[in-house]
């Protein structure tokens, strides 16, 4: 199930539920035809290349990463971990 939402500030919001059997780039590909912009989604590799579309991160996917980090090291050293997580995001 692929799942696109119109953003806030469109006059008639729209949420379009669109079922294919696979989680292949060709699903959301083909439906994304057309569009150029940005695209927020969760990261998955199927939004990759696909032309005109700019894909962009999500806070609460961002967030779980820094919340699995912290959790998995001793609390000396979260300023490190606070610090990598960072430095692996922005490239």
């Amino acid at each position: 199930m692929w799942v696109y939402r119109s953003n806030e500030y469109t006059a008639k919001p729209v949420v379009i539920y669109d079922y294919q059997p696979s989680r292949a780039r060709r699903c959301p590909k083909a439906f994304l035809m057309g569009f150029s912009g940005y695209l927020q989604c969760d990261g998955y590799s199927a939004y990759e290349k696909i032309d005109d579309i700019i894909p962009v991160g999500c806070w609460a996917h961002a967030r779980r990463k820094f919340h699995d980090a912290l959790t998995a090291q001793p609390k000396s050293k979260i300023g490190v971990v606070i610090s990598y997580t960072l430095n692996q995001w922005e490239s």
